[in-house]
């Protein structure tokens, strides 16, 4: 099942450039590149894959789409 993105994958200006920072973070802090594991639906940290159901809002859908951590991860790194 595919995630859709929406706004952060077809994003512009300052999205964009969000988005190019995330890439470097992720390809740092996780050796891996946010786009292409969500690409295939799998979290960049936890490499466990990534299903719509999982997240609890369209905001942590867009996170997805810019840092590419799933639902769990995204509330542990937050402190959720």
């Amino acid at each position: 099942m595919e995630i859709d993105l929406g706004v952060a994958q077809r994003a512009g200006g300052i999205d964009m450039a969000i988005n190019d920072q995330a890439e470097k973070i992720g390809q740092i802090a996780f050796g891996g590149s946010p786009r292409a594991r969500a690409a295939i639906s799998q979290c960049v940290k936890c490499e466990k894959q990534v299903t719509h159901e999982q997240f609890t809002d369209a905001l942590s859908i867009k996170e997805y789409g810019i840092s590419g951590l799933c639902q769990s991860c995204q509330d542990e790194i937050f402190g959720v």
